[in-house]
């Protein structure tokens, strides 16, 4: 099993696919806060649902955190 420890060499491929996955999942956050806002803009004042504030929080986590693997 290999990790991101630097002295652990695996095939180039295991980190060319990590950062596709890491990016991929990037332009999945990225269209999670789009649709936040689109919600919010066309429910002026009406409260965000459970879920979907959770899911964006969630994303914007996971966006953050995943930084570092991606480098």
């Amino acid at each position: 099993l290999y990790t991101f420890y630097p002295p652990m060499v695996g095939n180039p491929f295991y980190y060319i696919g990590v950062v596709m996955v890491v990016v991929g999942s990037w332009i999945w956050g990225a269209l999670m806060v789009i649709n936040f806002v689109i919600w919010k803009r066309e429910n002026p004042g009406k409260p965000v649902p459970l879920a979907m504030y959770a899911n964006v929080a969630g994303s914007l986590l996971w966006a953050w955190t995943a930084v570092g693997a991606a480098l």
